[in-house]
């Protein structure tokens, strides 16, 4: 559905143009039949032969993803995703709640590791593509307020996320393997702020081209999606 409601945005934007919707392999109304049919039948199957509440939690997801997100905040606010990313982490919820009918903190704490994890690692991408969005007109973070901004921001929830991810083992929901996987994995991908200013004040910046902001070399998108993947790593419980 979302495709659907972003099929004009989708044109403009390089790594969206290749879509079936944008490249007219079909058209708004088989897509909207199609999805329509899918998704409904999809709730169908959780409410008669998995649970209700899963059935309803995941249309609330489909919900907040679908209208919230994408019709209400992606072209309003540069803390669309902040707020959109509640949709994207609704999967461990999802699982839990089907298994055992019930969503207990437990499953709440591993939608919490997902939500902060999605601005810094959203935000990363975005600012690879940042003249893509500013000319489809979406006030991501980086055309909005930056790039330097948007690595502040970044390093933020980054701090934040290491945070989060040592929480299943302090409640006892995971062991000491867990653990020593988080703290391993959360030391060795987060960047030290005085090393980085430093080097966006020193370091060569790569000339702009094709509409890109200049980059240097430490604050490189590639540097921070690297980043914020390894610290994917760590969140596995």
């Amino acid at each position: 559905m979302n495709c659907l409601i972003e099929r004009k945005i989708d044109a403009i934007m390089a790594r969206t143009r290749g879509r079936p919707l944008p490249r007219g392999e079909v058209n708004p109304l088989e897509t909207f039949l199609v999805s329509g049919v899918i998704g409904g039948l999809g709730l169908a199957l959780l409410f008669f032969y998995v649970n209700p509440l899963t059935m309803w939690l995941t249309l609330a997801t489909f919900i907040g993803y679908a209208v919230i997100y994408t019709v209400i905040l992606k072209p309003l606010t540069p803390q669309n995703i902040v707020i959109g990313g509640a949709s994207g982490a609704m999967p461990p919820v999802l699982g839990w709640a089907a298994v055992t009918g019930q969503a207990p903190g437990e499953a709440w704490l591993l939608f919490l590791i997902i939500f902060v994890w999605t601005p810094p690692h959203f935000w990363s991408l975005a600012l690879y593509r940042a003249h893509e969005y500013a000319d489809a007109k979406l006030p991501m973070l980086p055309v909005v307020y930056g790039r330097e901004y948007t690595l502040r921001c970044i390093f933020a929830y980054t701090l934040g996320l290491s945070a989060v991810t040592l929480m299943p083992f302090f409640i006892g929901m995971s062991g000491w393997l867990y653990l020593a996987a988080a703290l391993v994995l959360d030391g060795s991908s987060s960047p030290t702020p005085g090393a980085c200013c430093a080097a966006t004040a020193t370091a060569p910046r790569r000339p702009a081209s094709a509409g890109r902001s200049p980059t240097c070399s430490c604050c490189s998108p590639r540097c921070w999606r690297t980043t914020t993947f390894l610290i994917d790593l760590g969140n596995i419980p």
